[in-house]
């Protein structure tokens, strides 16, 4: 009943003020089926029922909340609200419906997650040809929240990382964000304050890595036009299952095993790249 709700909320919020911008609460069958592994694997949502669908869980089906609500709220609503997050040391064993460690390089382990970006716009697509009317709307994505995460199979904290997974794991996500602007209208990371570094009065003395990405990022894109960017070198596949953490494609560009993200200026004379070197090597890139 939930969009029967959101639908009679919405056109009595828009009668006092009809200019104002609708953000629905969606999960793509991607994100209920992973959030589903995640729950009864490390009880993170107690109660949660089993379900007799298969995993991964299909467009069109009883898990499928985004298109349940595109197909009877499309009218009413702006923004999509997605959260996801992702475990780049870990990936789904589909035979066992669990995490499982991972044994992959760095260099794939920090695509987790702009993978499962990835997805959502390939969900956007599978949506498009079931609904078509969808076109003639304006709608876009609100990833409210989003980060990776750190933890082990048995359900605690994981040994510690490489320092570098998550700055370059927020990296490889916001180039996805950026690539595909022209459907996403808000990206908020989980935990933002984060990456403020602070002293032991708690006043703020700069940034930590995962900040000082989103001000560069920031400082170079806001406000830019993404333009393509081709190359010779395709991405390698990750390991993991299509429509729960992965993609039908793999994320980035086919720079493998960089990432390279191009956009023009505010102003369009100036032309910004920016570079991911997700291995513990040197690479080189002929641009």
């Amino acid at each position: 009943q939930y969009a029967e709700k959101h639908n009679l909320m919405v056109k009595a919020m828009r009668k006092v003020d009809p200019t104002i911008k609708v953000i629905a609460s969606g999960a793509t069958p991607e994100e209920a089926s992973w959030c589903y592994i995640e729950n009864r694997q490390f009880g993170t949502f107690e109660g949660r029922e089993k379900v007799s669908e298969p995993l991964p869980f299909a467009f069109g089906s009883s898990q499928d909340w985004t298109g349940a609500l595109l197909k009877t709220s499309a009218d009413y609503v702006d923004y999509l609200g997605e959260h996801f997050y992702g475990y780049p040391n870990l990936v789904i064993d589909l035979a066992r419906e669990q995490f499982v460690e991972s044994d992959e390089p760095i260099a794939l382990k920090v695509r987790r997650l702009s993978n499962r970006v990835q997805f959502k716009f390939e969900a956007w697509d599978e949506y498009l040809k079931r609904m078509p009317y969808l076109r003639d709307k304006d709608i876009k994505f609100a990833f409210d929240e989003w980060s990776p995460r750190n933890r082990s199979v048995g359900g605690g904290p994981a040994p510690a990382l490489n320092p570098m997974m998550n700055p370059l794991t927020n990296a490889l996500v916001y180039h996805e964000f950026f690539r595909h602007s022209d459907l996403v209208g808000l990206a908020v990371a989980t935990g933002g304050m984060g990456g403020v570094a602070s002293d032991t009065y708690g006043e703020a003395i700069g940034l930590r890595m995962e900040g000082q990405v989103m001000k560069v990022l920031h400082d170079h894109f806001a406000g830019a036009l993404p333009v393509a960017v081709g190359g010779n070198s395709p991405q390698v596949p990750a390991k993991g299952v299509v429509a729960i953490d992965n993609s039908a494609r793999p994320s980035g560009s086919p720079t493998y095993p960089l990432d390279v993200f191009a956009a023009l200026g505010t102003e369009r004379r100036r032309l910004a790249i920016s570079v991911v070197n997700p291995t513990e090597t040197p690479q080189d890139c002929e641009l």
